[in-house]
């Protein structure tokens, strides 16, 4: 009955270096990364409000425009807003 718990620890013995070993090995066996080729950037909006439209969010409302944000409705009706990206 004792044989088998001594036989599994000198097994795990043995084999914890082995575990620590391995990730050394695989980064000296890992073949260069292969970059992919550039994407094009995404094409720019066909369709973005003009400057003398009120979008539909401010309509009727005495708030200020915030000219960070390009507003607009679809032909299916459904309303979009996107705001432009901040550089820091």
């Amino acid at each position: 009955m004792t044989s088998f718990p001594r036989a599994a620890r000198a097994i795990a013995l043995l084999l914890a270096p082995l575990a620590l070993v391995q990730p050394l090995l695989a980064q000296q066996i890992a073949t260069p990364a292969v970059q992919a080729p550039a994407t094009p950037p995404p094409p720019a909006p066909k369709a973005l409000q003009t400057a003398g439209t009120v979008p539909w969010l401010y309509q009727g409302s005495d708030v200020p425009v915030d000219d960070k944000w390009l507003f607009g409705e679809m032909k299916n009706g459904l309303r979009y807003a996107v705001r432009t990206a901040v550089q820091n």
